[in-house]
C-alpha cells in the first residue's frame, strides 16, 4: 500500500500495522527541471505530486519548473509517515518561497482507528 525513495516512519507503521518494507527496487530518477526543460507549458498549469514524502526534494529539482506552475497539489504530513520528510508547516514555507500560496486541502488519509488526519492533499496556486 505504500512505496517510497524514504523508508517508513513509526507514525505510519503505528497507523497502518500491516505496512511493511517488502522489497526494494532501483529506480531511474531525475528532476523536474530536468523532464521539463524543453517541453512547452500552456496555462493554466496543474503540477500533481504524488511521491510518498518525497515532495520537497522533488520540488528542489524543479525550481524552474515551478516558475511556469499555477497550481500545485501535493502530499503533506501533520506527522512524519516516511523518515526525512517535510511536515505540512515546512512544506508550507517551502511553497511560500517558490511564490505560492495554500488554498485549500482537497483530499486526507485518517487513520482507520481513530479517523485522526496524518496527510492532506494540498492545493497550493500561485500568489502573483
Amino acid at each position: 500500500h505504500s512505496s517510497s525513495v524514504l523508508p517508513l516512519a513509526q507514525a505510519h507503521r503505528d497507523a497502518f500495522p500491516g505496512a511493511q518494507e517488502a522489497q526494494e527496487i532501483k529506480v531511474k530518477v531525475s528532476t523536474l527541471d530536468r523532464i521539463f526543460a524543453y517541453v512547452e507549458l500552456q496555462s493554466p498549469i496543474l503540477l500533481k505530486l504524488d511521491v510518498q514524502g518525497y515532495e520537497a526534494q522533488t520540488l528542489r529539482g524543479g525550481v524552474e519548473t515551478l516558475r511556469r506552475v499555477d497550481y500545485v497539489v501535493l502530499e503533506a504530513s501533520f506527522k512524519p509517515m516516511y523518515e526525512g520528510e517535510l511536515l505540512f508547516v515546512d512544506m508550507l514555507r517551502m511553497m511560500e518561497e517558490q511564490g505560492f500560496r495554500f488554498e485549500r486541502p482537497v483530499g486526507w488519509l485518517a487513520t482507520p482507528e481513530n479517523r485522526e488526519i496524518l496527510q492532506m492533499d494540498a492545493l497550493f496556486v500561485r500568489a502573483d
